[in-house]
């Protein structure tokens, strides 16, 4: 998470170009150690865990988990490309402010990268 902010501090002082690359790219790196996390989980068969993404359902297997994060990337980079580079960062950032609450609160159960 530390990498997270760290990289979002250091893009508020690139142009707008930079900053947009930038949020696409630690929304994906957020969302790339959720999956880690939730797929560590997913391989341990859930015991004394509960997923609450309602679109997975409480005890998704691997293949979902995999399936669910692999077009959450792609529907982050498809909306980023669309959007105006005006608003481009808007859904990236939201992503990863999303991504670096359920991180930390998986922490306790996965570490920071899952098992």
């Amino acid at each position: 998470m530390r990498l997270i902010l760290v990289l979002a501090l250091l893009a508020t002082g690139c142009s707008n170009r930079y900053v947009n690359a930038t949020a696409l790219a630690v929304s994906t790196v957020a969302l790339a150690v959720d999956w880690s996390q939730t797929r560590s989980m997913a391989e341990d068969g859930w015991v004394g865990h509960r997923e609450v993404n309602p679109v997975m359902g409480t005890s998704p297997r691997v293949g979902t988990v995999d399936q669910y994060f692999l077009g959450v990337a792609l529907v982050n980079a498809i909306v980023w490309a669309a959007m105006p580079e005006r608003w481009r960062s808007a859904a990236p950032t939201g992503i990863t402010l999303v991504q670096s609450r359920t991180i930390y609160k998986n922490i306790p159960e996965t570490g920071v990268l899952g098992r």
